[in-house]
């Protein structure tokens, strides 16, 4: 059984290295922060928040788990610049980190290294451009299937 900290270590360092035409994460953590914790010039900023796991077990079977991650992307955008476009920075943020979770190597799920059976993007994901008040904010579900 790999421990869940590897886990979770090895997919916030899988989302923390995405990169996209404007750059990069300034900083990437599993603890849960606001977005006022983090002034201008620290984002773009991944949180990785552990949101729900499941286990099941059949008897004289191992335990089966699934884990329920978010990322969450905080980043800025400028309202008063009618050039900025909030949407196009967003959209490239989620295209790199959807791209971070391809797998690499000839297998066809991303396996975290060997840590988990698969892990990827499930379910709705939250946007909010920022264009009204200058805060961007992304909601990215992903599960992650456990040995």
């Amino acid at each position: 059984m790999t421990a869940r900290n590897d886990i979770f270590d090895a997919l916030l360092a899988l989302g923390a290295a995405a990169q996209w035409s404007g750059g990069g994460f300034k900083s990437a953590t599993r603890k849960f922060r606001d977005f006022s914790d983090f002034p201008s010039e620290q984002q773009p900023v991944l949180i990785q928040i552990e949101h729900k796991e499941t286990i099941v077990q059949k008897t004289g079977l191992p335990y089966r788990r699934t884990f329920d991650v978010i990322w969450a992307v905080y980043f800025k955008s400028d309202p008063s610049d009618p050039e900025s476009i909030g949407s196009a920075v967003m959209n490239d943020i989620i295209d790199a980190l959807e791209t971070a979770l391809i797998p690499s190597g000839p297998e066809e799920t991303q396996t975290l290294g060997n840590r988990v059976h698969h892990c990827f993007i499930s379910g709705a994901v939250t946007k909010a451009s920022g264009d009204i008040g200058g805060q961007g904010v992304i909601e990215i579900p992903i599960q992650i299937l456990g040995p």
